[in-house]
């Protein structure tokens, strides 16, 4: 038992140390390549239907049963690895009726960054919708 809790303490103390380490913040962070327009790609899977969605940063889009945001949207440089992430919120929507009045209430299902270069990784995975990245665009 004792050997346990040794190796509990150890694990405690090496995990805090590495989260109390800086992450270093790349110095030519270029606010340029930031979008104001999001492409993601929405899969009903009830219907197989995909479609081609375009959303401005701080608009808010609803498909069915769930309300999209996008907050940010980066575009990689043409001279690096192509890649675009975008900064989402997804709300699941329920509509309540009661005898006088609708109720719609949002519930916030998934906060995060989505990356176009690994789908897999960072899509969205809901019962009825799967959200993909696909790029970024100005207008």
């Amino acid at each position: 038992m004792k050997k346990n809790n040794f190796l509990i303490v150890l694990l405690f103390l090496f995990s805090s140390s590495l989260s109390a380490q800086e992450v270093p913040i790349p110095e030519n962070l270029d606010s340029a390549r930031f979008s104001n327009i999001a492409q993601l790609q929405v899969l009903n899977k009830t219907t197989a239907k995909t479609t081609l969605v375009e959303i401005r940063t701080g608009q808010e889009v609803d498909l069915g049963s769930i309300a999209v945001s996008v907050r940010k949207c980066w575009q990689a440089p043409l001279d690096q690895k192509p890649e675009s992430k975008i900064l989402v919120e997804v709300s699941e929507i329920k509509i309540e009726k009661s005898s006088e009045e609708i109720l719609r209430q949002k519930t916030r299902i998934f906060y995060g960054w989505l990356f176009a270069s690994s789908p897999s990784v960072s899509g969205l995975e809901h019962p009825i919708y799967d959200i993909v990245a696909m790029g970024c665009k100005n207008k």
